[in-house]
């Protein structure tokens, strides 16, 4: 009888140490979980010191995120300071654009000169390409439709002329060269092979995934070089009339060489041509 009791009282000692031992392994696992969100909150909020104290990124740029806002077109890569198109605007979402009958109510007012903005190109091409046949005012009015604005200058509005060059100055330029460690898109001397630069037509943006920077945040904006030359906000003059010159970025498809970050070329702003399209920035 004392022996039938003794082994009840060990087995159920037994259990409870069991049931211990299991609740503290769920306690643990939960804390783990709980310290997995942290760190992808962590991740992917806003503070701005984790941020700028991210290993591997030059200059404190932030790694691509998420928080560059609610934006039409195409996705955007977050640099210090601002928000860049990791693509050229396509062709898709230019007839997006176009689609929508309130899409001129964001032509800036000194674009009164600019009464028809449909892309001859658009029709029976493919809708990955970029879009091309634009000129500065069908630029700078889509960027605004789609909450966004023409890249210009780091400190906001239009970037001067003579700071294409700056890469403090100049956002496309800064994103371009990397901060000013590059001459191309992508680390090293001219390379054919790397940027739709040196081919017969454009190509589909984001295809060639080696045309650009070497190190994030600049490694995940692609076609910076060659494909279409970039509109750029950055105008001999505040308020550009038709022949008023704007400079146009990074070459075309055709321009071999020619396709620098600091290439020197201005047009005027009523210019369409097929080399020329455009992307989009954003505070």
């Amino acid at each position: 009888m004392v022996a039938a009791v003794w082994r009840w009282i060990c087995l159920a000692a037994l259990s409870l140490t069991c049931a211990c031992r299991g609740e503290q392994v769920e306690t643990t696992n939960d804390a783990k979980v709980d310290a997995d969100v942290d760190v992808t909150n962590a991740e992917t909020g806003s503070d701005a010191s984790s941020e700028a104290d991210a290993p591997g990124t030059p200059d404190g740029d932030a790694p691509p995120s998420g928080d560059c806002g609610a934006v039409r077109g195409g996705p955007m890569v977050r640099v210090t300071g601002f928000c860049i198109d990791k693509t050229e605007v396509t062709r898709r979402a230019f007839n997006e654009y176009l689609a929508d009958p309130k899409h001129l109510d964001h032509k800036p007012s000194f674009c009164g000169w600019n009464t028809t903005d449909e892309a001859p190109e658009l029709n029976g091409a493919s809708l990955d390409l970029p879009v091309g046949m634009v000129n500065f005012c069908d630029a700078a009015t889509f960027c605004a439709w789609a909450g966004k604005r023409l890249c210009g200058s780091i400190d906001g509005g239009m970037n001067a002329p003579a700071a294409y060059k700056d890469p403090s100055k100049s956002e496309w330029f800064h994103v371009c060269s990397a901060g000013g460690a590059q001459t191309y898109a992508y680390p090293g001397a001219y390379d054919a092979a790397r940027c739709y630069s040196q081919t017969i037509t454009v190509g589909p943006v984001g295809a060639k995934a080696e045309c650009s920077g070497a190190t994030m945040p600049f490694s995940q904006v692609v076609d910076l070089s060659g494909n279409v030359k970039e509109w750029e906000s950055s105008c001999d003059g505040s308020a550009p009339a038709r022949t008023t010159g704007c400079r146009v970025r990074g070459g075309a498809y055709a321009d071999g060489t020619a396709t620098t970050c600091g290439e020197d070329l201005s047009a005027a702003a009523e210019t369409r041509l097929p080399g020329y399209g455009f992307r989009c920035c954003k505070d």
